[in-house]
């Protein structure tokens, strides 16, 4: 078994209040200044959840009710460092198609946007990544998903116009395209190492090579069965 699906069976177990005390320990790294290389992301470790070792990582008294985001008693900078992330990628998206470039040109740009988080919010990628589904059901959390509906927006308006261009193929849905591109740019915060040999711009160029110039060579043809 690889550590990714063990991470997956291990998360699947956690209750909601479990999932919520690991966001919130993720994000305490983040306010912190943390960096990745000092504790790297790894879903269920004890450097993650304040509930199996975190107060000694954090070196403060934690207390589930201090870190509850459902309840008046949480910390504001929580929900407010996950707006802060969202509000920045958001006009940094806005700032790349606004030059007006072609959209195979734009598109490009956005995946580096994007894969510059891995390094400058690592926390907030994850928490995003892994309790958006929970958080979002929360009040105080509404904002999530406006920022990700914005942000889905912004990118399918690029692929689309790629699509009518015939800079990108038309086979495949615009949306469903951008979901594809979204799921496998923010899964690569759980392999990636900041302080590894890549930056976010080789990763990114990588990405940018199999998804414009394709896995298959020219000589593959017709359908896997």
């Amino acid at each position: 078994m690889n550590n990714l699906s063990l991470a997956n069976r291990l998360k699947a177990r956690l209750t909601r209040a479990e999932r919520l005390t690991n966001a919130t320990a993720l994000l305490q790294r983040m306010l912190a200044n943390r960096t990745a290389s000092e504790a790297p992301f790894t879903p269920g470790t004890s450097a993650d959840a304040p509930g199996r070792g975190a107060p000694k990582a954090f070196g403060t008294d934690f207390s589930k009710e201090a870190l509850d985001w459902t309840k008046g008693t949480a910390q504001p900078a929580m929900p407010e460092a996950l707006r802060d992330f969202l509000d920045r990628i958001g006009r940094e998206y806005a700032t790349v198609t606004s030059v007006g470039t072609d959209p195979a040109t734009t598109l490009r740009a956005l995946v580096h946007v994007a894969f510059g988080a891995l390094a400058t919010d690592r926390a907030a990628v994850a928490v995003m990544l892994n309790e958006y589904n929970v958080l979002v059901q929360y009040p105080r959390f509404r904002f999530l998903r406006d920022a990700v509906e914005a942000t889905e927006r912004l990118w399918v308006e690029v692929l689309d116009a790629g699509m009518r261009a015939g800079d990108f193929r038309t086979g495949v849905p615009a949306d469903a395209v951008y979901r594809f591109l979204r799921d496998a740019i923010w899964v690569s915060v759980r392999w990636y190492r900041p302080d590894g040999p890549q930056r976010p711009d080789d990763v990114a160029e990588e990405y940018l090579t199999v998804l414009l110039s394709g896995l298959a060579t020219s000589t593959t043809t017709g359908r896997t069965r």
